[in-house]
């Protein structure tokens, strides 16, 4: 057990003595390094306290002089004005150039710089291939203040205000091609509240207010042609919206005022042609619909009184003479046309007829099978009577058209036939209407073929003046229908209709 002690003893003797061998010389040289630096620090000591007592004493001797090229300059002086341009050179370098950048004078850096994303103040800005596209304030990297956008070949491409790199505030959008064609207001990149677009003529075509980018609110649209003014109003999303004016090509004669929705008249407004007032009533999508007034633009007389429907007379109304004012007919309407119950007047105002109309005329075929007394209560007081075997004819001038009755088994006459001439246009067809036209409304003829009159028709046709060449060789269209029959007389070459007959089957 003591040997083992010993060996161990001896082992760890030895190791104590190399590990102080080795260790021994590092401490050595950490002293050496750290005796130089003392050294250093008291020989910078003196040096710093020398040249502190030059500064401060007064020149004594030539010893406290340079002389250069034989003038003698205080080394006071020159240590500290050698400070002192050191001490500016470092501020000018190091803090007052890099804050002047960017306020005294522009700073210029690529887009995609590091110098970009942390820069404020005003800058020069280029893209990644060296093309200029932006001068003007920069905060964090972006526009932000007042600033001139270019394209990358150097057009204009907006001059304003920018906030966080958005069109934001006063500004001017410029085209490819460096007109203006929008100066105000911008919001985050759009147009937003008052503002003016012109044109790649330079023209305005707009002064008024937008929202989101789009005309909103009240403002003034131009012709982009002449310059004029073309509309004056409210606006929505781009569109006519609200009260408006619309105006003629010479920007003062009035063509529409009153209410508009998504750009077409809708709601009461007025409507003028050539200055003149031609309807005055409710529209709606453009066209006239519900109650209104139509005048005649000339004599400025009333034409049409009552309901419309997609521009079209439909519902109650009144008809008027624009010569006279007289009403024409009072009743109802269906697409443009009477059609129901009315009254027809004459040209006194007088009642003509009460009953039903079809296709803008008397519905004469409704009242086939009436009795005499019946009929006449209806059509009123006629012109003329004559009576032809058991054929009793009436002549009303006032519709020009003869009513025929035939006696009965009961010696009562009953109504069943009508000539009728062409001063009023029949089912909206006037006395020249082509033959597309009939077949439009009473689709294909049942025949076409030259007929010959009677004797009743003869004396129905010297009744109502008209004049037929060749009585036994008429041309004439037949068209028939479930319960009565049309037949159309033609001159010779069936140019002009002669007369209408209208018969029960």
């Amino acid at each position: 057990m003591g040997s083992y002690n010993g060996i161990f003893s001896q082992i760890f003797s030895r190791m104590q003595t190399a590990i102080s061998s080795q260790i021994t010389p590092i401490f050595r040289a950490v002293q050496n390094v750290q005796n130089i630096f003392n050294d250093l620090v008291q020989k910078i000591q003196e040096k710093l306290t020398k040249f502190i007592k030059i500064m401060i004493s007064k020149p004594k001797s030539k010893a406290d002089y340079f002389k250069i090229a034989g003038i003698y300059f205080a080394k006071r002086l020159v240590f500290m004005s050698s400070f002192i341009l050191v001490a500016m050179g470092y501020l000018l370098i190091r803090i007052i150039i890099p804050n002047l950048e960017g306020k005294l004078w522009y700073a210029k850096f690529a887009i995609n710089s590091k110098k970009s994303q942390q820069f404020e103040g005003k800058a020069k800005v280029y893209d990644i291939d060296g093309n200029f596209i932006y001068k003007g304030n920069i905060r964090s990297g972006s526009p932000d203040g007042f600033g001139i956008q270019y394209d990358q070949n150097g057009n204009l491409i907006y001059k304003g205000n920018f906030e966080m790199g958005k069109y934001n505030g006063s500004g001017e959008i410029y085209d490819s091609s460096g007109y203006l064609v929008y100066s105000g207001n911008f919001e985050s990149n759009k147009y937003e509240g008052s503002g003016k677009m012109l044109n790649s003529f330079g023209k305005v075509i707009y002064i008024g207010n937008f929202e989101k980018g789009l005309k909103s609110g009240k403002g003034t649209e131009y012709d982009p042609k002449s310059g004029l003014k073309k509309y004056y109003g409210e606006f929505k999303s781009g569109k006519y919206e609200g009260k408006g004016l619309f105006y003629d090509s010479d920007g003062s004669t009035l063509i529409y005022e009153g209410d508009y929705k998504d750009g077409l008249f809708n709601g009461s407004g007025k409507k003028y042609q050539n200055g003149n007032l031609i309807y005055d009533g409710s529209f709606k999508s453009g066209k006239y619909d519900g109650s209104g007034i139509l005048y005649d633009e000339s004599s400025k007389n009333i034409i049409y009184s009552g309901e419309f429907s997609e521009g079209l007379y439909n519902g109650e109304g009144n008809l008027y003479n624009t010569k006279t004012s007289n009403i024409v007919y009072s009743g109802e309407f269906k697409y443009g046309k009477k059609d129901g119950k009315g009254v027809l007047y004459d040209k006194l105002g007088i009642p003509i007829f009460t009953g039903e109309f079809k296709n803008n005329m008397i519905d004469y075929m409704n009242n086939f099978g009436l009795s005499f007394n019946e009929v006449i209560n209806k059509f009123g007081r006629y012109t003329y009577e004559k009576n032809v075997g058991n054929i009793r004819m009436i002549l009303y001038n006032s519709i020009d058209g003869v009513l025929m009755f035939t006696k009965n088994s009961d010696d009562e006459y009953i109504f069943d036939k009508v000539i009728i001439g062409t001063k009023n246009d029949f089912m909206g067809l006037g006395n020249e209407s082509s033959a597309l036209e009939r077949r439009n409304i009473l689709g294909q003829a049942y025949v076409s073929t030259s007929y010959s009159l009677n004797q009743n028709q003869k004396q129905a046709f010297s009744l109502l003046r008209i004049n037929i060449q060749n009585s036994s060789s008429i041309p004439t269209d037949k068209y028939v229908f479930e319960n009565y029959f049309i037949r159309f007389y033609f001159n010779n070459d069936r140019s002009r209709i002669c007369a209408i007959e209208v018969g029960k089957l």
